[in-house]
């Protein structure tokens, strides 16, 4: 009867039960541990995003990306420094071909780009918004979409502008010492350890009989 039936269920009817119980249970279980995976996933991801934006924010190189038009789409602090901003958002839409101080230097850069899809420390004499000359290297490689098209570039600017300015003066103050060595009214020489000039001006080869420095060098 159906009294009969509460009081005494069919075993297998029972078995059922609690399969359908322990079904339910396991899939929670399981739903929960998806749910706190992801969770942990979404945590992990986010703090990956902001251990890359401290990265891109404090690194002492511009890293910047512009579009097939040559407009920057994005640039760190130091890349908008760079160009003479305060801020990267007063960057972002200007144009990278009003950056460098030969238009013929951006050409060259863009062809080598599209040939080689990156470059490497390409020299890119530039100019900041302000008119000050400035020099960087270019480490930088092409954006393609999956068909090949054109999307832009992307890449790291190293400001090189103290060092060029350094070499300069080195190459201006060996220049300066060379003049003063070759126009001296006094004779200058150098001589090794056997005797032999290794180096005299043109003063000095005159005083000696000659015409030219080299008709002295490598003589006793």
């Amino acid at each position: 009867t159906f009294f009969s039936s509460l009081l005494e269920p069919d075993p297998r009817e029972i078995s059922m039960r609690f399969l359908a119980i322990a079904v339910i249970i396991g899939f929670g279980i399981f739903t929960q541990f998806i749910f706190n995976k992801q969770k942990k996933t979404e945590v992990e991801l986010l703090k990956s995003q902001e251990e890359y934006k401290k990265l891109f924010d404090s690194s002492r190189d511009g890293i910047y990306r512009t579009d097939a038009n040559g407009k920057f789409v994005f640039i760190n602090r130091s890349g908008a420094e760079y160009l003479g901003y305060k801020t990267p958002e007063e960057a972002i839409g200007k144009s990278a071909v009003d950056f460098w101080l030969n238009p013929a230097d951006r050409e060259a850069f863009v062809k080598e780009l599209r040939e080689k899809k990156s470059v490497r420390a390409f020299y890119a004499p530039g100019k900041k918004v302000t008119g000050e000359i400035t020099d960087a290297e270019l480490t930088s490689w092409i954006i393609e979409d999956a068909s090949g098209n054109f999307l832009g570039i992307e890449g790291i600017l190293r400001d090189i502008t103290e060092r060029k300015n350094l070499e300069r003066e080195v190459r201006e103050s060996a220049k300066r010492y060379k003049d003063l060595f070759d126009f001296s009214q006094d004779g200058i020489y150098r001589v090794d350890a056997d005797g032999v000039f290794t180096l005299v001006n043109q003063t000095c080869a005159e005083i000696l009989g000659h015409e030219s420095p080299e008709e002295v060098i490598g003589r006793k």
